[in-house]
């Protein structure tokens, strides 16, 4: 039988960036500020082994040139 999440919606952790701003219950990171540095954002919560997410990218921003990461193994 498969692992349910403890919560259908994940949202992102109160510890972040600098340059993030969380609005909407936490449901929404906007990079602030004009350097490309300290714009990391966690979720809320471990996700598990196989757990499917999906991330929404409202707008690009075109002076920087980068890449989306993201990493299964950071624990807070």
């Amino acid at each position: 039988m498969p692992v349910l999440p403890e919560k259908w919606v994940i949202g992102f952790h109160e510890r972040h960036g600098r340059n993030i701003t969380l609005t909407n219950g936490n449901q929404r990171a906007v990079r602030e500020g004009d350097t490309y540095d300290h714009g990391m954002v966690f979720s809320d919560r471990p996700l598990h082994i196989g757990e499917v997410f999906q991330l929404k990218i409202e707008e690009l921003e075109s002076k920087w040139a980068g890449s989306l990461v993201c990493k299964g193994y950071m624990k807070c």
